[in-house]
C-alpha cells in the first residue's frame, strides 16, 4: 500500500516536480520514497512506499524488471499474487522478490493490458513499456485504491493518487468545480463522477484504465473501461448460496490475511465488521494464532449511536483483545484542518472523523493492516432502501402474498409503515419526466438558500442516480450504490484516512468473485421476511453470536452529530461564519438562521456540516491557505 506519482511530457521535465509530488504523499509511504526519470527526462514516476509484503529494499518502487524494458509505480494489494507467480513460473518468468509488485510487472509483460483481469486485489498503478514506447495506468474492479489525473497548460501530463500531488507542480491554479460543489451542498453527494471538486481534475473510476503513447501522452490519454460486472442471475437454492457465499467469503478473508506486519480489523458490532472478525478468528485458531488477533472499535458512549453492547459480545465469545477510541467535539476541532485536507475534498458528516479516530488508534498500537466492512451494504440490500424496489418487484410478479409478509414485516423490524411503503412505490414507478419537472428554479431546492448559485455558476441540476428513486429491481440500485452514489465515496474516506496513518485497509466484501456472486443472486436471496443481508446472516450461522447475527436494527458508522451540535452550538457557529468570510460569498449569511433552526428543532442536519467543512476546503485548498493544517 503506498502512493504513486508519474509525470509526461514531450519536452524535459524538472525531476524535483516529481519529488515535490512525492513528499505530499509521504503519509502513504513512510517507509521510502524514490523516482526515476526516462526518456531524457520526459517521463518520470515517483514512489511512496508502506512496506507490507518483502520488508527488503528490493521491494521499493519504482521499480523495473525485464532490464528496464518495464517500470512500475503501483499503490495498492494484488491478494492472489502468490498464485498469479507460480503460473508465470510455468511460462518461464522468474522472480527476484516477494512482491506483489514484480508479480504485476510478470503479469503486464505476459498478459498485457489484459494482466488486470487476472488481479483479485485493489490497485492503482503506472506502467512504462520502453518496447511499445507507451504507458499504462489502471484501478482496481470498484475504485479501491485511488487515481486522478491532471493536463497541465504545458502539455504535461500527471497522475497521482491524491489531488493534493498536483498543488507544487507548475501551473497549478485552484479553481472550485462549481457543478460539484453544487452536488455536495445541495445533495450531499460526491465522487460519482470522473470529475472532482477541482476544475480540470479527474478520476480514473474503477474498472477504467488509459493506455497512451509516450510521444504524445497528453493527446493520447484517454480513459476507458476494462470491467463490467456481470448482470446475469442464476438460480439455486437458498442452501447452496448459503454454502457458496460462505466459501467465497472465508477465502476472501484468506488471502487478505497474506501480510509481513500485524494485520487487525475494525470493529464496529454490526453483522459486516462482526463477520470479519469472527472468520477472521476461525482462520487464525486453524494456525494457533488466535492469541495475536486485534480490533479497533469508536465508541459513542450514552447514546443511540454506541454499539458497545455488540462489540463486547464478539470480542467476550471470540476472546479478542479489543482497542477503543471515543470521538469528542474537542479533538475533532483540533484536527479538523489536517482531516480535510488529507480527504483532498469536502465529505458529509463528522462520522468520518469516528473513522480517523480508529486508523490513528491502529497506527498507534503498530497494526499496520487493517480489515473492514465496506461494501457489504450496498453489495447485499443491507439498507432498508432496499425495501422499495424488492416490492416493486413483487407487485410486477403478482406475488401479492408474499408482499404482504414482506410488508408486515418491514414494519415489525424497521417501522416501515405503510405510508412510508406507498409514497415510495409511488415515487419508484411514476414517471420520472413528471416526478423532477421544475427543478430550475431556486424555489424549487427546498428551501436551501444559504449558498449561491451565482457564485458556483453552477445550474440546477439533479445529479444522475441521486437518492436511488428510479431504481426498479434491487440489483439496479446496488449497481447504483456500488458504482455511483454511495460506495465511490466511503471509498475515498476510507483510503485517506487509513493512509494518512500509514494503515493499509482491506475490505474482504470487494473481492471481485463474492461481488459477481452476490449480483448473480435473486432478491429474496438477499432480502427476506424483512431481513436484510440475508444470505450472509444465513451463511455465518455457527460463525457469529446469534445476538449479531440475528440483530435488526441498523445504527450505521456515526457520530453523535446531533447532540454536539446542540450542546457545542457556539462552536459550529463560529466554523459556519469562517465559512461564509472564506468562500467568497459561496456559503452566506443565511447559513447561520438556517443552522440556529436546526438546534431549535429536534432533527440531524447533514447541511450544517457541509457548510463547515466546504468552507475548511475552500480556504486550505482553494485559497492556498496551509498554514490552516498546524492550527
Amino acid at each position: 500500500m503506498c502512493g504513486i506519482a508519474g509525470l509526461f511530457s514531450r519536452k524535459s521535465i524538472d525531476g524535483n516536480h516529481i519529488n515535490n509530488m512525492v513528499n505530499r504523499i509521504k503519509h502513504r509511504g513512510p517507509d521510502n520514497q524514490g523516482s526515476i526519470g526516462m526518456y531524457s527526462n520526459r517521463v518520470w514516476l515517483g514512489h511512496a512506499r508502506l512496506s507490507i509484503l518483502d520488508l527488503s529494499i528490493s521491494g521499493n518502487q519504482p521499480m523495473s524488471y525485464m532490464d528496464g524494458r518495464l517500470n512500475l509505480t503501483y499503490n495498492g494489494e494484488v491478494y492472489n499474487y502468490v498464485e498469479i507467480r507460480d503460473e508465470l513460473k510455468k511460462e518461464g518468468y522468474s522472480f527476484r522478490t516477494e512482491t506483489d509488485s514484480e508479480v504485476i510487472l510478470a503479469a503486464y509483460s505476459h498478459w498485457g493490458k489484459d494482466c488486470v483481469t487476472h488481479f483479485n486485489g485493489m490497485f492503482s498503478f503506472v506502467i512504462v513499456d520502453a518496447d511499445k514506447n507507451s504507458f499504462f495506468a489502471a484501478r482496481d474492479r470498484y475504485g479501491v485504491k485511488p487515481l486522478y489525473y491532471w493536463k497541465s497548460n504545458d502539455d504535461m501530463l500527471a497522475l497521482a493518487s491524491e489531488i493534493k500531488e498536483f498543488t507544487v507542480l507548475p501551473g497549478w491554479k485552484p479553481e472550485v468545480n462549481g457543478q460539484r460543489a453544487y452536488d455536495y451542498l445541495q445533495y450531499g453527494l460526491t465522487d460519482h463522477t470522473n470529475e472532482t471538486f477541482f476544475q480540470g481534475v479527474f478520476q480514473i473510476r474503477g474498472g477504467e484504465f488509459v493506455y497512451g503513447s509516450l510521444d504524445d501522452p497528453v493527446g493520447s490519454c484517454n480513459v476507458r473501461r476494462w470491467y463490467n460486472a456481470p448482470q446475469q442471475k442464476v438460480r439455486i437454492t437458498d442452501e447452496e448460496a448459503k454454502e457458496r457465499f460462505r466459501e467465497l467469503f472465508f477465502d476472501s478473508v484468506r488471502l487478505r490475511l497474506r501480510s509481513d506486519v500485524p494485520v487487525g480489523s475494525c470493529l464496529s458490532g454490526g453483522l459486516d465488521s462482526s463477520s470479519i472478525v469472527c472468520v477472521v478468528n476461525d482462520l487464525l485458531m486453524a494456525d494457533d494464532a488466535a492469541g495475536s488477533q486485534r480490533t479497533v472499535s469508536a465508541l459513542a458512549g450514552g447514546t443511540p449511536h454506541d454499539e458497545s453492547k455488540f462489540i463486547d459480545i464478539v470480542l467476550k465469545e471470540r476472546e479478542i483483545n479489543g482497542y477503543f477510541v471515543d470521538p469528542s467535539p474537542e479533538d475533532l476541532w483540533n484536527i479538523q484542518n489536517r482531516l480535510i485536507w488529507h480527504q483532498d475534498e469536502p465529505f458529509g458528516s463528522t462520522s468520518i472523523y469516528a473513522q480517523w479516530c480508529v486508523f490513528h488508534k491502529a497506527r498507534q498500537e503498530k497494526l499496520t493492516v487493517m480489515l473492514d466492512g465496506q461494501g457489504a451494504d450496498e453489495l447485499l440490500a443491507g439498507y432498508p432502501r432496499f425495501f422499495l424496489p424488492y416490492y416493486s418487484q413483487l407487485i410486477k410478479s403478482l406475488s401479492w402474498k408474499r408482499l404482504a409478509e414482506e410488508i408486515k414485516y418491514g414494519k415489525l423490524y424497521h417501522n416501515y409503515s405503510w405510508k412510508t411503503v406507498i409514497k415510495g412505490l409511488l415515487k419508484t414507478n411514476f414517471p420520472a419526466g413528471l416526478m423532477y419537472k421544475g427543478m430550475k428554479t431556486t424555489s424549487d431546492r427546498g428551501g436551501i438558500d444559504w449558498y449561491s448559485m451565482d457564485k458556483l455558476n453552477a445550474e440546477h441540476i439533479i445529479p444522475q442516480y441521486y437518492g436511488n428513486d428510479r431504481a426498479k429491481t434491487v440489483s439496479e440500485m446496488s449497481q447504483h450504490l456500488l458504482f455511483y452514489n454511495n460506495l465511490p465515496m466511503l471509498l475515498r474516506y476510507e483510503d485517506r484516512n487509513s493512509m494518512a496513518h500509514s494503515v493499509e485497509s482491506r475490505l474482504p466484501f470487494l473481492d471481485y468473485r463474492l461481488v459477481e456472486f452476490a449480483q448473480s443472486l435473486t432478491d429474496d436471496q438477499k432480502i427476506d421476511e424483512g431481513q436484510t443481508k440475508a444470505v450472509l446472516r444465513k451463511a455465518m450461522n455457527g460463525v457469529l453470536p446469534e445476538g449479531i447475527r440475528t440483530r435488526m436494527d441498523k445504527i450505521g458508522f456515526e457520530t453523535p452529530e446531533e447532540k454536539w451540535e446542540k450542546e457545542h452550538s457556539a462552536e459550529f457557529r463560529a466554523l459556519i461564519k469562517e465559512s461564509i468570510d472564506k468562500t467568497n460569498g459561496i456559503i452566506n449569511e443565511r447559513s447561520l438562521e438556517y443552522f440556529d433552526k436546526v438546534v431549535a428543532g429536534n432533527k440531524l442536519d447533514f447541511a450544517v456540516w457541509r457548510m463547515i467543512n466546504f468552507g475548511l476546503w475552500y480556504d486550505i485548498f482553494i485559497n492556498r491557505n496551509e498554514n490552516l493544517l498546524g492550527r
